[in-house]
């Protein structure tokens, strides 16, 4: 029961901010609103690939990093 006054006492804080009957309308649309897309939300797709593995993991190799570092610098020059 004490919980029950807990949250009334919660609202009736609330209230006041919107001012008595306008306040309990709005909380009540609120409310209306929450209920509507909860019972109306699309159903989630399931993904197209796995979450977890969207990419292939490449290696490292110095001679990557050189020619990504290169690529860099020309697009750099480029801009400038």
């Amino acid at each position: 029961m004490s919980n029950i006054t807990y949250i009334w006492d919660d609202v009736d804080n609330y209230l006041q901010y919107f001012g008595g009957t306008t306040g309990a309308l709005a909380l009540a649309g609120i409310t209306a609103a929450s209920v509507y897309y909860y019972v109306s939300r699309p159903v989630p797709e399931k993904p197209l690939v796995p979450l977890h593995n969207q990419g292939p993991i490449l290696e490292l190799t110095p001679e990557r990093v050189v020619q990504d570092s290169v690529k860099i610098e020309e697009i750099i020059s480029r801009i400038q």
